[in-house]
């Protein structure tokens, strides 16, 4: 009878150690399936570090955060000034938004100064580190037209940034042959890796190999490729199989 209790109990303890490894497993797949972008940039000791994990809405001068549908969430941390700034912005539960902000590690409340200094990091973030880059572009587009968003390319850094901006400015319908040319050299210029080169002109083949008087440029940008394997990687793409109109 003891023997049986015994076993009876080691089953049971079994039996729970299961458990807690397969909810401990299920919350590690939970949380590795979460997107998480992150931009950070340090010198001298000096960092600034901003993470978006999940779905961020922000408002169209990408000024602030607009609203956070889900389980959302920004993280911001500044060391690049005199004090050390902190912001974590979470969705509120009664749908709006929940800033918990530090100053050298005391609460603040989040004021105009506040506000001034998210302004900053976001503008810095988009630019630098393709915060939220698709959805952005898409707005400059919609708002400023092609002519805002090749303005705005000159502050952009970064290979892929400079990439998506430029993809979606070359694939932009009513822009003239001139801008395309001018914008595919600047391109070929400021984007320094063969790989985003590469991406670029994959993504941009069929409209510019069907334009015969794109096609010299699109061909002097493709041997500006270094990389033998990224210029066969152009040259193999199902895009450019496609054929010239008028040859």
């Amino acid at each position: 009878e003891m023997t049986r209790k015994f076993i009876g109990g080691s089953t049971t303890v079994l039996l729970l150690l299961g458990v807690i490894a397969l909810v401990s497993s299920l919350h590690a797949q939970d949380k590795t399936s979460r997107n998480t972008w992150t931009w950070n940039n340090s010198d001298d000791g000096k960092k600034i570090e901003v993470s978006v994990e999940n779905k961020i809405e922000f408002n169209d001068d990408y000024s602030d955060v607009a609203s956070i549908p889900g389980d959302g969430e920004l993280r911001i941390y500044d060391s690049r000034s005199a004090h050390t700034f902190k912001l974590v912005v979470t969705a509120a539960p009664n749908g709006g938004l929940r800033r918990d902000y530090w100053v050298d590690g005391q609460v603040r409340s989040f004021d105009a100064q506040a506000r001034a200094w998210l302004r900053g990091v976001l503008l810095q973030a988009a630019r630098e580190g393709g915060l939220d880059a698709k959805n952005r572009v898409e707005r400059i587009l919609r708002q400023r037209g092609t002519r805002g968003l090749i303005d705005e390319i000159a502050y952009v850094k970064g290979d892929y940034v400079r990439r998506v901006y430029f993809e979606a400015l070359l694939q932009s319908p009513g822009v003239s042959n001139q801008d395309l040319k001018a914008a595919l050299k600047n391109a070929s210029t400021t984007i320094i890796g063969d790989y985003e080169r590469a991406q670029l002109l994959i993504q941009i083949a069929k409209p510019f190999l069907a334009n015969r008087e794109l096609l010299a440029n699109y061909f002097e940008t493709v041997n500006r490729i270094g990389s033998d394997y990224e210029h066969g990687r152009v040259l193999a793409a199902p895009g450019r199989r496609q054929p010239v109109h008028g040859v």
